[in-house]
């Protein structure tokens, strides 16, 4: 009787696995929307920075802010990051001191 149930518990397991998860597939020739979608803050690079970002390329209309300081490993941003910026400040950071015994 046990080997009855247990064989009856493996075929709706096989049963469900064969059927899916029931959501629609995924259409991978679709580009993703640029609109919504959010890529990974740029690296800092060694550089401490200051920008500010506009949605011209008059700078006339302000979208955001994106600024690094020496050590920060990914920049900081307030607003968007759009391809019009203005660089209020930029430099590249000192090399880490060797330290000595």
């Amino acid at each position: 009787m046990q080997a009855k149930s247990v064989m009856g518990g493996v075929l709706l397991a096989v049963g469900w696995l064969s059927a899916g998860c029931g959501g629609a597939e995924l259409d991978v020739t679709e580009p993703s929307n640029l609109a919504t979608r959010e890529d990974a803050l740029p690296a800092c690079g060694g550089k401490t920075f200051f920008y500010d970002y506009y949605k011209d390329a008059a700078l006339t209309q302000y979208s955001g802010s994106g600024w690094c300081n020496c050590g920060d490993t990914t920049m900081w941003l307030t607003g968007r990051m759009t391809q019009y910026k203005e660089v209020l400040s930029e430099s590249y950071c000192a090399a880490a001191p060797t330290p000595t015994h």
